[in-house]
């Protein structure tokens, strides 16, 4: 299960990628911007990061097609 530590390690690489995600306690309320509410203890590590990547391919095709313009 989720704890502090992989928490911060997840929020970290995403970084590295210029993903920049908000977190408080053990929920992500920001991805790239976009207000999320995860509570991150749902959540193995790799499911999570998965649900992250599906939230920044929606976040890209919503801008492929111009609803962020």
């Amino acid at each position: 299960m989720m704890n502090e530590e992989k928490l911060q390690k997840i929020v970290d690489i995403f970084a590295s990628y210029n993903v920049d995600i908000k977190t408080n306690d053990y929920q992500i309320t920001s991805i790239n911007g976009d207000n999320v509410l995860l509570d991150t203890k749902s959540y193995m590590p790799n499911q999570l990061i998965e649900l992250i990547g599906k939230i920044l391919s929606q976040q890209v095709i919503k801008k492929a097609w111009g609803f962020f313009d």
